[in-house]
């Protein structure tokens, strides 16, 4: 198991260094991505809270 560990550090490194791009470059998409669905998500429950606080404060009809 250490020997596939040591295999697999090693390729990363040597990848690393030849190049850079092909590793930062997808995690900085990624990460632009997951903002971006943060923002969306946030911006949803935002508008279903207020309109729950909306309907919460109007006055209820009462059936006799």
């Amino acid at each position: 198991m250490n020997e596939i560990l040591s295999t697999l550090r090693q390729r990363f490194v040597k990848g690393l260094r030849q190049a850079p791009y092909e590793f930062f470059v997808p995690i900085v998409i990624a990460g632009r991505g997951i903002r971006f669905s943060l923002r969306f998500i946030a911006q949803q429950l935002d508008a279903a809270m207020a309109e729950a606080r909306d309907k919460a404060s109007r006055p209820r009809l009462r059936h006799k």
